[in-house]
């Protein structure tokens, strides 16, 4: 993942920000995770309602991530995609 996102950023320099953003917010998610499979993990003792606060703040969260994601990089995903999968075309 990391080689196509630095080939991205270097393919398309404007999306550097964009690149940047979305790499922080996957850290972010990944440690909401961690902190929802802890409650988890301890659902006996856990509050109900702190669980689905949780739950409702990391859905909340990853819908805001995915509709950001599809936004600024749908048109380029769907614009590169063919080349992307099959690599560059010879002449």
């Amino acid at each position: 993942m990391t080689t196509t996102r630095h080939n991205s950023t270097r393919a398309f320099p404007g999306l550097a920000p964009v690149i940047g953003r979305l790499r922080r917010e996957h850290t972010e998610v990944t440690g909401a995770r961690r902190e929802l499979q802890a409650l988890v993990d301890d659902l006996d003792s856990a509050d109900p309602a702190r669980v689905r606060a949780e739950l409702d703040r990391i859905t909340a969260e990853l819908d805001a991530h995915f509709a950001y994601e599809e936004q600024q990089l749908g048109a380029v995903l769907n614009a590169v995609g063919p080349l992307w999968r099959t690599g560059p075309r010879s002449a």
